[in-house]
């Protein structure tokens, strides 16, 4: 999402952006460049599946759980 919103919009300045990873990640302009802020966003959420797969799974068991509950109430 950053990458569509941000960092692909040739419109921003480097600055701009990083104004936005900032203001995700609370990083200082002096302190850190643009290219290696970029980065940290990436290296924390880029990993998909290991987010997304406990959620799933959480999700999977409420699923199960009113399964379970739907067939108490009717039986």
């Amino acid at each position: 999402m950053f990458d569509s919103a941000v960092h692909s919009n040739s419109r921003l300045s480097a600055t701009n952006k990083m104004n936005y990873l900032k203001a995700i990640k609370g990083l200082t302009s002096r302190s850190i460049n643009y290219k290696t802020a970029r980065e940290l966003p990436e290296q924390r959420y880029g990993k998909r599946q290991l987010i997304v797969s406990p959620h799933l799974g959480d999700l999977l068991k409420l699923l199960d759980e009113y399964s379970m509950l739907s067939v108490v109430s009717k039986g």
